[in-house]
């Protein structure tokens, strides 16, 4: 569904991921690994053109949304982050009510009526888990929710636009150990609703427990690169050979 061809993200002129190549498939998730530093959430930031908004920021190469052209200047971003949504590393509602985080992303895209709205609001905090627990309190702030539970918020926030793709970007680093594991059973049961998953961690085993498909950066002359991707089990089984092998080999 998402393809990247030989994609590069620089700042300042200073490449800081190069010539990435990876597809995304519908179904599947995708664990992009690696040391930090090596450019997997900046690679991930050009997805949707969130790169965009870092004024040194620059990407090259091709990434294809089955037919369109993610980087061609005519593509609006706001249209993409629709179809591409983004889940980061710490929960970030708006500080507005519950109710209103879902509602309002609806509204931007032109959602105004009311049946409409809370029809979706139910939907999509259902989808998550969430309905039962905040049902009763739909107006209150979203800020007093529980961590884990402002991130099940977000990816709600995402899933009202009905995206085709969403990608989490070290979604459980701030979260508890059980939060962390819900956070993880839901990307299990999303990616097998019509969307393509992508997922940064570091967590060795997380990506093991979540990945169908691996991706492993690693540094080449101080750039990051895409060493190796394919089936996560085969690569944790039999890695290539160098830095890939090493950095796996914490997943043992």
């Amino acid at each position: 569904m998402i393809r990247a061809e030989n994609v590069t993200v620089a700042y300042g002129g200073q490449p800081v991921a190069e010539n990435i190549t990876l597809k995304l498939t519908c179904c599947r998730v995708t664990a992009i690994v690696g040391p930090s530093g090596c450019g997997k959430s900046s690679f991930l930031n050009s997805l949707n053109r969130l790169t965009d908004l870092i004024p040194t920021a620059t990407v090259t190469g091709s990434v294809w949304l089955d037919d369109v052209d993610v980087l061609a200047p005519k593509e609006a971003p706001p249209g993409l982050r629709q179809r591409i949504g983004m889940i980061f590393q710490r929960p970030n509602p708006f500080p507005q009510s519950i109710e209103r985080n879902i509602q309002l992303a609806l509204r931007e895209h032109g959602t105004r009526d009311k049946a409409k709205l809370q029809e979706v609001t139910q939907t999509s905090l259902s989808r998550v888990g969430l309905w039962d627990e905040v049902k009763d309190r739909l107006r209150s702030p979203a800020t007093s929710l529980s961590g884990g539970q402002q991130q099940r918020l977000c990816i709600a926030r995402a899933l009202a636009l009905e995206p085709e793709a969403l990608l989490f970007d070290e979604p459980t680093s701030a979260l508890d150990p059980i939060a962390s594991g819900v956070i993880e059973e839901l990307i299990s049961e999303l990616s097998h609703q019509r969307l393509a998953i992508a997922i940064v961690t570091h967590d060795l085993a997380q990506a093991r427990r979540l990945a169908d498909d691996l991706a492993v950066f690693s540094f080449e002359d101080g750039r990051g690169i895409c060493q190796a991707s394919g089936e996560a089990e085969a690569l944790f089984q039999n890695p290539p050979a160098g830095a890939a092998a090493t950095y796996l080999a914490g997943a043992r």
